[in-house]
């Protein structure tokens, strides 16, 4: 039997329509966005049936009034960089307490003692000034991974703790920095800061269209391939010949390399309809919203 096709209408429920999306270049309106679809990502594998997960759908997505996130943020001043806090110094030392590393450590009684004796400045015996000589060697992250953990649930949480020597040169520590930031962001998969080159290839791979007409289908159990999906994602070019090209990204892309191309939206779609951009988004617009009201 032949899969029916994903871009005939009786396929979709009559509410749903691509009329309810637009172009979106305010960091504002991508936080909204963004977030719903991340919150809806989140809630509906709460939901058992077919019905409910429609609900919920249609009360995130279809429903146009506008909630109120922009109202829950904390209006402040960039900080990029600020000195780790009291909430954060506890929580990562709880975490390398149950870590492996320290579970195994032969050194686990010396190191209570001389963390306790190191907090109010008294001498160290021989044995455990070695000890914590090497601990000092050994990078926190080596042990807990805090960017992929608790920036996920805690998002007032900072991000990557370091320590900077104020003693050094500044250029060597601008450099060391500028190292540090580069390997944080390619290894932890960071985001990288928000620009308007990157929301306009938000809008023309149609993230945002991706991730919601994918998960309908998938509540429907509606199947389709690859070209279907193409078809459905840019009618403009449903008139056209496959052989002919068609058009995405501003570009003339030949239909054999329409599949790849949508491969990168599902791919990007993917990737940013996730918590990480949701933080990321979230302090672009605090930091808006926080010189919008400066220059008043």
């Amino acid at each position: 039997m032949r899969m029916p096709k994903l871009n005939k209408p009786i396929e979709l429920p009559h509410w749903y329509s691509l009329s309810i999306y637009k172009k979106i270049e305010c960091p504002k309106e991508w936080y909204i966005e963004i977030r719903k679809r991340a919150d809806l990502k989140a809630e509906i594998q709460q939901k058992k049936d077919k019905e409910s997960k429609l609900d919920l759908f249609k009360e995130i997505i279809i429903n146009k009034e506008i909630p109120d996130y922009l109202g829950g943020l904390l209006i402040k001043a960039p900080q990029a960089i600020k000195p780790l806090s009291v909430f954060e110094t506890l929580y990562l030392a709880e975490k390398i307490y149950q870590s492996k590393w320290y579970q195994e450590t032969p050194h686990k009684a010396a190191i209570k003692e001389m963390i306790i004796k190191a907090a109010k400045y008294d001498e160290l015996p021989d044995e455990e000034f070695f000890i914590s000589r090497d601990m000092a060697e050994i990078p926190w992250d080596v042990i807990y991974d805090y960017n992929k953990s608790v920036r996920r649930k805690l998002p007032f949480t900072h991000g990557s703790p370091v320590t900077i020597n104020s003693n050094f040169l500044t250029k060597d520590i601008l450099e060391n920095l500028r190292q540090f930031l580069k390997e944080i962001r390619n290894e932890k998969q960071a985001p990288p800061p928000l620009s308007k080159e990157e929301f306009s290839d938000w809008n023309e791979k149609k993230i945002l269209t991706i991730f919601d007409i994918t998960l309908l289908a998938s509540i429907l159990e509606i199947k389709y391939t690859k070209m279907e999906l193409i078809a459905f994602l840019w009618p403009e070019n449903g008139k056209q010949p496959l052989s002919k090209k068609k058009i995405a990204n501003g570009n003339q892309i030949p239909a054999e390399e329409m599949e790849d191309y949508l491969d990168q939206a599902i791919a990007l779609c993917k990737k940013k309809i996730h918590p990480n951009s949701v933080i990321s988004l979230q302090n672009a617009c605090e930091s808006i919203i926080y010189q919008e009201r400066s220059s008043q």
